[in-house]
């Protein structure tokens, strides 16, 4: 699990940057589960009603690249990913 801080980074940044009614943010991947490795990755997805813009999930990515997050965040735009991979994806999430 994450800590607070972390979270609370995550949430800022993605709060600046987004419209909650339009698109809602999660962490998937390794970092939901407690059997993670120490050093992997932070796998943020963004999913909304619209399409997101390529310029904002690049200066969302650039804030967290630039934050105090102890871990490497990919950043992912759920609208441009194969159904297989969200359905996956999805199964196991943290909301922001």
């Amino acid at each position: 699990m994450l800590d607070q801080n972390t979270l609370s980074i995550l949430k800022s940044v993605i709060n600046k940057h987004l419209d909650d009614s339009k698109y809602k943010a999660f962490i998937f991947g390794s970092r939901t589960q407690q059997t993670h490795r120490k050093f992997c990755d932070l796998d943020v997805g963004i999913m909304g009603s619209t399409a997101l813009a390529a310029s904002t999930l690049l200066q969302i990515k650039e804030e967290l690249s630039n934050s105090d997050i102890p871990y490497l965040c990919d950043v992912v735009d759920f609208g441009a990913v194969s159904n297989d991979f969200r359905e996956k994806a999805l199964s196991k999430i943290i909301s922001l």
